[in-house]
């Protein structure tokens, strides 16, 4: 019964959740995306993705030679961030920067 009842509660904790999230296609995993040396990080997860020459690679560690600074949380529609890889290093090429991509209310901008 006890089971039931903690399932219960993070089912609504979950719907919560998601009501003040923007969703585009449906459901998204939410990344940390650093530009600068282009990885995401799946939190949920605990994985990183970064490129290997013209692979992707996966891990619970970056390689010694990233190093990992400033981030921006994005929602993606896949699993598999890759895919969208080339609309995300538009709206965010390596030299982007958190200020850049504030509305002129100081707000991040979501459009």
């Amino acid at each position: 019964m006890a089971v039931v009842a903690a399932t219960g509660l993070t089912g609504c904790y979950v719907e919560e959740h998601r009501v003040g999230y923007y969703r585009p296609y449906g459901y998204t995993y939410s990344y940390y995306y650093y530009p600068d040396v282009q990885v995401y990080y799946y939190p949920s997860q605990r994985v990183y993705y970064w490129r290997d020459g013209s692979r992707w690679r996966s891990g619970r560690y970056v390689p010694r030679d990233i190093t990992l600074r400033s981030h921006v949380m994005i929602d993606l529609d896949t699993r598999e961030p890759w895919r969208r890889h080339d609309e995300i290093i538009r709206r965010y090429p390596r030299d982007w920067r958190e200020d850049r991509d504030r509305d002129r209310d100081g707000r991040p901008d979501r459009s």
